[in-house]
């Protein structure tokens, strides 16, 4: 008598490398989910619409705190999906922050599962700027200062290096997530191919991929850099800054996007003091290039006019 043997359920992890348009690939996941449910793909459970992610995973990892995993991967075997979709480009940036003992515990919590890496290629100098670009306009702790390296300085960061070299990182990154197999794509091809490690049918209409994340003007890093290097409170400088430029230029842009909204909604008392500070840091600064002054002026009058 033959009896049928049930496939090996699968995951597919998107951990990187970042500013090769991980948002849009998650933004497609996300807004298809219902497709890929009907195909047996699972996309894991996000903390928000707005940026759907999985920065969980990578919280995970570096607290040693699996709890969340393991419930996805319980509800995963559960359900009638055959493939998981993990995606969160922080694991691949953070990586080496992560303790082998942690390493260990994801291993152990995917054991059973035929897991595949998703890594896509840029042109490497696009991507350092790109990456560099990304740096600047990160979160900043309170009381600390932005902390700004030369373009040259960033691209020969021993972090930087490993993720210009994917082949290498791959097989690192194969050992430490327990991963059989490692598939590799380029920007241009990038949705058919991720498609394709799906193995989801030509015949399943989704929807296009999406503008995510897109990067930003060359004036706005200047100005920002100019407007923080002076700004006595970055952080508080920083959601008036981006706030305003959101409200005068929309992007899709996610950090800038998550920012606006936090300034939109936080307290009177708290947005009044940003715009304050920054009029007067703006006042204090001669800007020689004329994209440079005139997002200048344009920030100076948005602030202005909500003060």
């Amino acid at each position: 008598m033959m009896t049928t043997q049930t496939p090996k359920p699968r995951a597919v992890l998107h951990f990187g490398p970042p500013k090769t348009a991980t948002s849009a690939l998650q933004a497609w996941c996300h807004v298809n989910r219902c497709v890929l449910a009907r195909h047996g793909l699972h996309y894991g459970t996000v903390d928000t619409p707005h940026d759907p992610k999985h920065q969980w995973v990578m919280r995970a990892l570096r607290q040693g705190d699996f709890a969340r995993l393991q419930a996805e991967i319980a509800a995963f075997h559960d359900s009638p999906a055959h493939t998981l979709i993990l995606s969160c480009e922080g694991v691949m940036v953070h990586r080496a922050t992560v303790p082998a003992a942690h390493w260990q515990a994801f291993r152990q919590i995917m054991e059973g599962i035929d897991s595949t890496l998703f890594m896509v290629g840029r042109d490497p100098e696009s991507w350092l700027a790109s990456l560099w670009k990304q740096r600047i306009i990160n979160p900043i702790r309170p009381g600390e200062r932005l902390k700004v390296m030369t373009p040259q300085a960033f691209a020969r960061l021993a972090g930087v290096q490993a993720m210009l070299d994917l082949p290498r990182l791959a097989t690192v990154m194969q050992q430490e997530t327990g991963a059989g197999r490692t598939v590799f794509s380029r920007l241009p091809t990038m949705l058919d191919d991720f498609r394709a490690v799906l193995r989801l049918p030509p015949e399943a209409e989704t929807q296009d991929l999406p503008r995510a994340n897109e990067a930003l003007p060359d004036s706005f890093i200047d100005v920002y850099l100019r407007v923080a290097e002076a700004a006595p409170d970055v952080p508080l400088v920083r959601m008036a800054f981006f706030g305003l430029f959101v409200a005068a230029h929309p992007t899709n842009n996610v950090v800038l996007s998550n920012v606006a909204r936090r300034f939109q909604t936080c307290p009177e008392d708290q947005r009044r003091a940003a715009l304050d500070m920054l009029l007067v840091v703006l006042d204090g600064i001669t800007f020689t290039e004329p994209a440079d002054a005139a997002l200048a002026q344009d920030m100076r009058q948005a602030a202005l006019a909500r003060a």
